[in-house]
């Protein structure tokens, strides 16, 4: 889920919260409160439902005001549902985001404050208070499992295989499908795309003249008429396209019975569902399933995410060819990857390429310490 609309959730769950239980949260911090204990564990309670579940509470409370808080209960209604299992993992993110905005608007306020007011001192140890009981109910983040994040050479292999146009044992059976597909697959291996950034690729971002694609930000495009519009996650760039790549696109794009067959000419989305549409968040999720169904030797959680490490560890095979420095390799992969010139996230998608030379190394000097045992042994018998 996007950051951003993460955070819009969160206070829309403490908005939501406050309405069931009577709490007017700018009368109480003009007066120096904020939360007790059970209200706090009612609204961290609340943080693990979905919203629509969490609306027929509020219409019960409010059954006896008709009229009242109408508009606002439809605009909750016309949100965008989130698939379970985001909802499920967001749960934690939600208490922590609710306790740094509970807290921020407590700070905002206590800078109207003189700090040898009472009533400053008052709202300081509400603020407090509140935070630590908030934070004492933020779940810890499991501790990742032990496992590649990236396919393997010859499951990188399976994967071309299974998803070949032309293979017999391609599990998508109409053709227009299938090339799309494999296209698909292909620019999430070979790019690194976020499947957000994916399904919100247009063709007239293809510059075919440079052989660039340009990823933008088009958060509140009215020509996205899909539930969940696609949102590129972080900050727009350009990635080159190989003169392979290109011809694959190109002829997806102007074969009669590929993408033409679905769409009249005014649709700008690249990847289309059968019958014309935007290809959906859902669909491209099914895509994935059928495809480790298909092919057991594929990870179980072969996902976008996993196409975007696997760049990311063909990047750095490729970098160590070209005998690139390890600082000037992490600007490259900022560039490629669209993060911010600080961003850490090089090193995290370079784990599997490290731990490898870790490897490498660790075994270079096992063989070369025996190397000089086995010598001094010699030298000995000498």
């Amino acid at each position: 889920m996007n950051t951003i609309e993460a955070h819009l959730r969160a206070i829309m769950v403490l908005e939501l919260a406050c309405r069931i239980l009577d709490i007017d949260l700018t009368a109480r911090l003009k007066s120096s409160k904020l939360l007790l204990l059970f209200e706090v564990e009612r609204i961290v309670d609340l943080c693990k439902q979905r919203l629509e579940r969490i609306l027929p509470l509020l219409e019960v409370k409010e059954v006896a005001l008709r009229g009242r808080n109408v508009k606002i209960m439809k605009l909750y209604q016309k949100l965008p549902t989130v698939p379970k299992r985001d909802a499920i993992t967001s749960y934690r993110d939600r208490v922590a985001y609710i306790r740094d905005y509970v807290n921020e608007r407590a700070l905002r306020a206590l800078y109207s404050l003189d700090r040898d007011n009472e009533r400053y001192l008052r709202l300081e140890t509400a603020r407090v208070h509140t935070f630590e009981m908030f934070d004492a109910r933020v779940p810890a983040r499991p501790k990742p499992k032990e496992q590649s994040t990236s396919l393997s050479e010859s499951q990188i292999n399976d994967l071309w295989r299974i998803t070949d146009p032309l293979a017999n044992e391609n599990p998508f059976r109409v053709e227009f499908v299938r090339y799309r597909n494999s296209l698909l697959m292909q620019w999430l291996i070979l790019l690194g795309l976020r499947r957000g950034e994916l399904l919100g690729i247009r063709l007239e971002d293809i510059d075919w003249q440079r052989a660039v694609v340009r990823v933008l930000r088009r958060q509140d495009s009215k020509v996205d008429k899909r539930r969940r519009p696609a949102k590129a996650k972080t900050i727009e760039g350009e990635i080159p396209l190989s003169r392979d790549l290109m011809a694959a696109t190109y002829e997806y794009i102007v074969s009669p019975n590929l993408r033409k067959s679905q769409t009249q000419d005014d649709m700008p989305f690249l990847f289309l569902a059968r019958g014309g549409g935007a290809l959906t968040d859902s669909a491209l999720q099914h895509i994935f399933r059928k495809i480790r169904e298909s092919c057991p030797a594929l990870p179980k959680k072969l996902s976008s995410q996993m196409c975007r490490h696997t760049c990311n560890y063909i990047l750095s095979l490729g970098f160590e060819r070209e005998g690139v420095l390890d600082t000037d390799e992490a600007q490259r992969r900022r560039v490629l990857m669209r993060w911010s010139a600080i961003s850490t996230m090089p090193d995290h998608y370079n784990k599997r390429r490290i731990k490898e030379k870790a490897h490498q190394s660790s075994l270079k000097a096992q063989n070369e310490q025996y190397a000089k045992r086995h010598t001094s042994k010699h030298d000995g018998i000498k």
